[in-house]
């Protein structure tokens, strides 16, 4: 199959799967007028008048020429409006300086191609590549006209890829490629042979070039019947394929929304007898946030847990900012994980001040150990929500419907290669939602959606939460609901945060000669803020490399343009 029609395609997947790169320089080339003179030595003098339409400020232009091998680029210039322009060089690319702003700019390039030409017993051949895969620029409409060195008669004329049938013989023996919109990344060679005594000087090669080109023509006429054929079973194809797909999986997703509606009224009923407002506790409060928060861990969540370890008696609050370590028997792993960053490797063994923190985090050579701690953490919060099991077994059916996926996207390409393009947009829409569908779907069991609702029924209650309904609560529940509200970062809690905490504190001052304090708030918003600050030192940016294709054009050559 040829490129000429594959990349449209392509590209056009490359515009729906990929994100966009600004270019540097705003710019398009609506124009390109190519005159190719053949010399009876076999040279060709290139005269190109490129069209420019910049917006912005821009320096200059750029055209890269690749010679086939053999061939030889010499004497190249660059006018406007007859006046000439600077030009560098460098392997094959050439940058022509003219600065501007908001124009439009026609610039014309002048060189010579040598030993351009291959002479036959019955034909001498132009077979050349102008632009190639590393062009970077669309062309708006362009041109290219090949004149021989006198008028010829028995003239043979091809085009490949974006000059496919695209070529007219014109009076005196002058081929016009007449390509319209060339988009960028194509290839476009042309070819065209002359009777071999318009170049006498040309040495001689043996064999027969015409036979060669009728049987190019030929097998070309043949792959476009071909394609043709095929576009037209792939659109009917289409037709009825797209619909059953769709309807495929409107069928799965509404399957799949039924079953997670009935699992949440269920859940719902049953919270409803419980008459409870704090939820049971079920696993611990870090890994009951990173279940109901979709797995993603914030600074909020380990200032939660950090509370966690205060209300579960291994650590004691001594100020906002200041912590004792009482017991390392934890119950979890994670726990573990976190006292020995924060008493052992940050604090002094057996206190940790949120100072501390701020101090270890600045020496870039505790980065490494502080990611990795943080790491283990994350991953031992999330061990002990797998080994609860809340999440169903569906791997057969998220292997059906990667399946789907897959077919989808071997329809997808099909469809682009042969230049339905509505259609490949919707398969393609359909891949990535089979495909994303298949790797995120893990619906939750039973246990797991009660757990969700009773944490979410939560959320939404703590809007609506009074002074008088707050201190009915035991200590125990107001320590979870309050360590769990911090932990998720709910907005509605945030909002009575100062009158909670101002209320456990008069009660903790009224409670203080009888020895009891069980229950002492510290700032959240200080205690995040502080992990925040942590992870956003220590984190690392990310790295961008670039790639470089090579050129597909005759010989090795082709080329392209550009601006800066």
């Amino acid at each position: 199959m040829s490129w000429r029609k594959i990349m449209p395609a392509m590209l056009l997947l490359v515009v729906l799967l990929l994100p966009i790169h600004a270019l540097a320089v705003d710019f398009m080339i609506p124009e390109v007028t190519i005159d190719a003179y053949l010399q009876s030595n076999g040279d060709v003098e290139v005269t190109e008048r490129h069209t420019y339409v910049f917006k912005g400020e821009f320096n200059g232009v750029t055209r890269e020429l690749i010679p086939k091998e053999g061939a030889e680029i010499a004497q190249f210039s660059a006018t406007e409006n007859g006046k000439g322009l600077t030009v560098e060089s460098e392997n094959g690319l050439y940058k022509i300086f003219r600065k501007g702003r908001d124009e439009r700019v026609i610039v014309e390039l002048r060189y010579q191609i040598r030993n351009a030409m291959e002479k036959y017993e019955d034909g001498a051949q132009f077979y050349w590549p102008f632009f190639d895969r590393r062009n970077e620029t669309t062309y708006g409409d362009m041109k290219i006209f090949i004149h021989p060195p006198a008028i010829a008669d028995e003239v043979l004329y091809l085009g490949y890829d974006a000059a496919y049938d695209k070529a007219v013989l014109e009076s005196g023996g002058v081929v016009a490629f007449l390509m319209r919109e060339v988009w960028a990344g194509n290839n476009g060679d042309i070819r065209v042979v002359y009777e071999p005594s318009l170049f006498p000087t040309i040495a001689e090669r043996q064999g027969m070039i015409r036979p060669e080109m009728i049987a190019e023509e030929n097998r070309l006429a043949e792959e476009e019947a071909s394609y043709v054929a095929k576009q037209q079973r792939t659109e009917a194809l289409g037709s009825v394929g797209i619909p059953v797909a769709s309807g495929l999986l409107l069928t799965l997703f509404s399957f799949v929304t039924v079953l997670a509606r009935r699992k949440k009224r269920e859940a719902r009923e049953e919270i409803g007898h419980s008459g409870s407002v704090v939820p049971v506790q079920r696993m611990s409060i870090p890994a009951t946030i990173s279940f109901t928060n979709g797995g993603v861990h914030t600074s909020e969540a380990t200032a939660a847990a950090l509370l966690d370890l205060v209300r579960n008696g291994y650590v004691e609050q001594l100020t906002d900012q200041k912590f004792k370590l009482i017991s390392r028997n934890v119950a979890h792993s994670h726990e573990k994980v976190l006292i020995d960053l924060l008493f052992n490797e940050i604090g002094s063994g057996t206190h940790f001040e949120i100072s501390d923190l701020e101090k270890y985090t600045k020496i870039e050579r505790n980065h490494l150990t502080y990611r990795q701690s943080m790491s283990s953490w994350k991953e031992a919060v999330a061990e002990e929500v797998k080994s609860r099991e809340l999440i169903e077994n569906r791997t057969k059916f998220r292997l059906g419907v990667a399946f789907l996926g897959v077919v989808f996207g071997l329809a997808t390409f099909q469809f682009a290669m042969y230049g339905s393009f509505g259609h490949t947009v919707v398969a393609a829409v359909f891949t990535l939602t089979a495909l994303l569908f298949a790797m995120f779907y893990q619906p939750k069991n039973q246990r797991g959606t009660q757990i969700i609702e009773e944490w979410r029924q939560l959320q939404g209650m703590f809007n609506k939460f009074n002074l008088d309904e707050w201190n009915r609560l035991s200590t125990e529940d107001k320590f979870r609901a309050y360590t769990y509200g911090i932990g998720v970062k709910n907005k509605n809690f945030d909002k009575h945060f100062s009158e909670f905490a101002d209320s456990e504190r008069r009660t903790a001052r009224r409670d203080s000669t009888s020895g009891s304090n069980d229950f002492v708030f510290f700032e959240p918003m200080l205690i995040s803020s502080s992990f925040q600050s942590a992870n956003t030192a220590v984190s690392t940016s990310d790295s961008s490399s670039s790639s470089s294709s090579s050129g597909g054009g005759t010989g090795g050559g082709g080329g392209g343009s550009g601006a800066f």
